[in-house]
């Protein structure tokens, strides 16, 4: 597996490179200014020779159908072809589908919305990754079946949230073939949206090493981003190859 971290600027960039990491995940929120980037960004992938996988921008208010068909989309389409821009292959959003909290005939909507942007997506060589945030299996299925191009990135802090037991375990199980990317950062659960503490691993209450061990026996072979402070990146990245190794020796 390869392994990254999350880059919201710059800086974040090159020391990812500097470090000697695989990937930087980076942040397009803002077509406009992320425009800017463009040549920095590709100075620093030559520089370094490191890989880029993105982060888009948040929908805003999961509940506004208008807002994410009028704001929300057209943001995306432009980002998605700043992605294809920088060669970059794969984009992960958040798109709240978690039929506790959302309407149906609101998901309906947004799965409308997400349909049209995979299939324009896919005009620019680019996959879009559906990040987790508090949703099980069956709130993703309508999703998932109703687009061929769309893939999952799990999130393991996410899973760790409004649920008794982490979710990962069951999007694994269900989803394999269609998980493309992996968050990892840690927290001790909870129900709100401040106990999403993005903290280093090992320092909260997940069990990394079973979550790992499980993707490992679906065949997961892809990329794994850590979502925590740049300081702990070393050491995150430490933390990892140990338990991937001490999997590999059994």
């Amino acid at each position: 597996m390869k392994i990254g971290g999350r880059a919201h600027s710059l800086e974040q960039v090159e020391y990812i490179g500097k470090i000697g990491l695989d990937f930087a995940e980076i942040s397009l929120f803002d077509p406009v200014k992320d425009r800017l980037n463009i040549n920095s960004w590709k100075i620093l992938q030559d520089r370094y020779q490191i890989g880029y996988l993105a982060h888009g921008a948040k929908e805003g208010d999961p509940w506004q159908l208008h807002n994410l068909k009028e704001v929300f989309a057209p943001t995306m389409k432009e980002l998605i072809g700043l992605a294809h821009e920088l060669n970059i292959g794969l984009i992960t959003i958040h798109f709240w589908l978690d039929h506790r909290f959302i309407p149906p005939e609101t998901i309906l909507g947004k799965i409308e919305i997400l349909k049209r942007l995979v299939d324009y997506a896919d005009t620019k060589g680019v996959i879009i990754c559906l990040e987790n945030m508090s949703e099980w299996g069956d709130d993703l299925a309508c999703a998932i079946q109703t687009m061929t191009g769309l893939r999952l990135t799990l999130d393991v802090g996410h899973g760790e949230l409004l649920s008794p037991i982490n979710t990962s375990y069951e999007l694994i199980k269900r989803y394999s073939t269609h998980l493309w990317h992996v968050h990892l950062h840690d927290n001790y659960g909870g129900n709100r949206v401040e106990d999403d503490l993005h903290l280093p691993l090992g320092e909260g209450s997940i069990d990394f090493y079973s979550i790992l061990k499980l993707l490992r026996a679906s065949g997961y072979d892809r990329t794994l981003t850590m979502e925590v402070n740049p300081s702990h990146f070393l050491a995150g990245k430490r933390y990892i190859c140990e338990i991937l190794t001490t999997l590999s020796l059994r």
